[in-house]
């Protein structure tokens, strides 16, 4: 199934609708948390150190001491040399699809986890971050929806 962000926009519209989803601060930036599922599906399978240099070296060649913005996240993605990561759009879509799964099972897990009374646990996406630790706010998914609505030309 593909997502509505990359059905019916461009390219540039589902790389958005992607670092939209990863910029869990809503800051317009990519911390190493927030980019580390984006490493693992492109097949990152470091240590957590090892990620943080090579993110640190992302961020170096981007010229960015505040992470990754949206220009040198396409940047990235769209670049098929030795020191780009290129992704299909296909790739885009099924990231996208997972992150958008992952919010939505954190969502239910931490209602499931409050009705019954218990502790909140961490979401699998947050479990995966380890720079920074936001969970996924009503107003982070808000924006999300936005976001892909914008992209497919979606009137909400």
């Amino acid at each position: 199934m593909l997502c509505l962000a990359c059905q019916a926009s461009s390219r540039r519209g589902c790389i958005e609708a992607v670092f939209t989803a990863l910029d869990t601060a809503g800051n317009g930036f990519l911390a190493a948390g927030d980019m580390r599922p984006f490493a693992e599906q492109t097949g990152f399978t470091g240590t957590d150190e090892e990620w943080r240099l090579e993110f640190e070296a992302l961020c170096h060649e981007s010229g960015s001491s505040q992470g990754l913005g949206l220009e040198a996240f396409a940047k990235l993605v769209n670049d098929d040399s030795e020191d780009g990561c290129y992704c299909t759009d296909s790739e885009l879509q099924d990231l996208l699809q997972r992150l958008h799964q992952n919010s939505i099972s954190s969502s239910v897990s931490l209602s499931n986890a409050a009705r019954a009374g218990i502790g909140e646990p961490l979401p699998p996406m947050q479990a995966r971050c380890t720079a920074t630790r936001h969970l996924y706010s009503k107003s982070r998914f808000t924006n999300f929806i936005e976001a892909l609505a914008d992209a497919s030309g979606i009137d909400l």
